[in-house]
């Protein structure tokens, strides 16, 4: 059909052909996806991009119960979309729940997280979810996340927000198939505070054991650990303080493989390679006395205190090697902020869309945040994420005044400081 107005208004138009609609899909994607008169089918391949539109759509409700269902054209992925809209309503959600329930229940855990996200989940779903998770069909779902939703009936609320973030965090797990790009760089560009970073950690010291971008709050925590391959990781690193350099040999001073890495690192504090020459056995010690980074003085200090274990030709050896003063370590880097650039938000889409939920924490964590950013954040569906934003002080107002709508009270009430 030749469309005789302007491609705007057709593509508002209930009445344009759904030949039409399908055309002008292309170039009016948004108009079409609200528009009442748009098929299904069409609807299912918009909601990608205009998942707000589509849901407020009275044409998605109506399909559902006339039979034309959109569910059917959508995998979990495009659904979450749709339930995790704001525009999503109490009826259409609770269509939906109906929908999944039956024969489909276990495909309600697949889509848990973007109903709790949602402020307006009917109780009904929300009691879906929870016979779910007690069944253990959703991964990472507790029951009292589904039972801090602010329609579940008698919510339970921890007191302390803050005290539950840092809860969260040490069960966030970073798998370590996750591609170095995504991980290194959103490490790269992201400063978070080290309360975070120790929390993270619990179960993530691979991240931060080699990470350029560790805090000395992280390194210290991993330096007290009970991993032994923490130590030695941690040894090989040429930018830890020099009092880090001394508490990890301290802390495990008869821990072999820690020794010998600690030889091996060129820029070894010469104070620490002095309690190192002292820890050795004779034979082994001379390693420490001719290290690179020896000093004259540190040589002198062994003389005086420690002639027993140090003949005079052993040490005079080692004095045509010393240096007059150790090379210092190594400045650890500090992230190059990206989050507080607009443009930045098109890598947090980028991010949510390959549902990178740990990395999302990072910038949600970050010390500088962008309105645009921000906003991206607000409408993941890890609660982890929305509660780590709601307590960042970077946080825009703009964007706690709509989070303290949360779905998940114990976010809407951190969004509330």
């Amino acid at each position: 059909m030749l469309m005789t107005v302007n491609g705007a208004e057709a593509a508002r138009d209930p009445a344009t052909s759904p030949e039409d609609l399908e055309t002008l899909s292309k170039t009016h994607p948004a108009l079409v996806a609200a528009n009442p008169g748009a098929p299904v089918q069409l609807l299912a391949r918009l909601i990608r991009e205009h998942p707000d539109e589509v849901a407020a759509n009275p044409a998605v409700q109506l399909g559902m119960i006339t039979g034309d269902n959109i569910l059917r054209y959508l995998g979990s992925g495009l659904m979450t979309s749709l339930i995790a809209s704001r525009q999503a309503d109490e009826t259409l959600l609770g269509v939906i729940g109906d929908q999944l329930a039956g024969p489909q229940e276990r495909l309600v855990a697949s889509v848990a997280r973007p109903f709790l996200s949602n402020p307006r989940t009917p109780a009904a779903v929300l009691a879906q979810i929870e016979k779910a998770v007690k069944k253990r069909e959703t991964k990472g779902i507790l029951v009292g996340e589904v039972r801090r939703h602010r329609n579940y009936p008698q919510p339970s609320v921890p007191r302390h927000a803050r005290s539950e973030l840092e809860r969260l965090l040490e069960e966030v797990k970073i798998p370590r198939y996750l591609s170095d790009d995504d991980l290194y760089s959103t490490l790269a560009t992201t400063e978070m505070p080290g309360w975070a970073q120790v929390r993270l950690a619990k179960q993530n010291a691979w991240v931060f054991i080699e990470s350029n971008y560790a805090t000395d709050e992280v390194i210290d925590s991993l330096i007290y650990s009970d991993e032994p391959g923490n130590w030695v990781k941690l040894a090989a690193r040429e930018d830890l303080t020099p009092s880090q350099y001394w508490n990890l040999l301290n802390e495990h001073m008869h821990h072999q493989p820690l020794q010998l890495a600690l030889l091996r690192n060129k820029l070894l504090p010469p104070e620490v390679l002095w309690r190192l020459a002292v820890l050795l056995d004779d034979g082994v010690n001379l390693a420490a006395l001719t290290h690179p980074n020896m000093t004259v003085q540190q040589l002198d200090r062994l003389a005086s205190l420690e002639r027993r274990l140090f003949p005079e030709a052993k040490l005079q050896e080692a004095r045509r090697m010393a240096r007059e003063s150790g090379r210092a370590p190594l400045e650890r880097g500090k992230p190059d902020h990206r989050w507080d650039n607009p443009n930045s938000a098109q890598q947090v889409a980028y991010l949510k869309r390959e549902d990178r939920t740990e990395l999302l924490v990072f910038i949600a964590l970050s010390s500088r945040l962008h309105l645009v950013v921000a906003r991206q954040l607000m409408n993941v569906w890890h609660p982890v994420v929305r509660l780590a934003l709601a307590l960042n002080p970077a946080t825009p107002e703009a964007v706690l005044e709509r989070m303290r709508e949360d779905g998940d009270l114990l976010v809407a009430r951190a969004a509330r400081r």
